[in-house]
């Protein structure tokens, strides 16, 4: 699933891993066990 261009986070997290290119917010913590109470945004 591609992010749109319409969606809260814009290809904030390639598939090949590499660098977040552009976003217009920031991306959602990667740690989610650590922190299950964090409402992503």
């Amino acid at each position: 699933m591609r992010t749109r261009s319409h969606e809260p986070f814009v290809s904030y997290a390639p598939p090949n891993g590499g660098l977040p290119r552009r976003y217009r917010t920031p991306p959602p913590p990667r740690i989610v066990p650590l922190f299950p109470r964090l409402p992503l945004q």
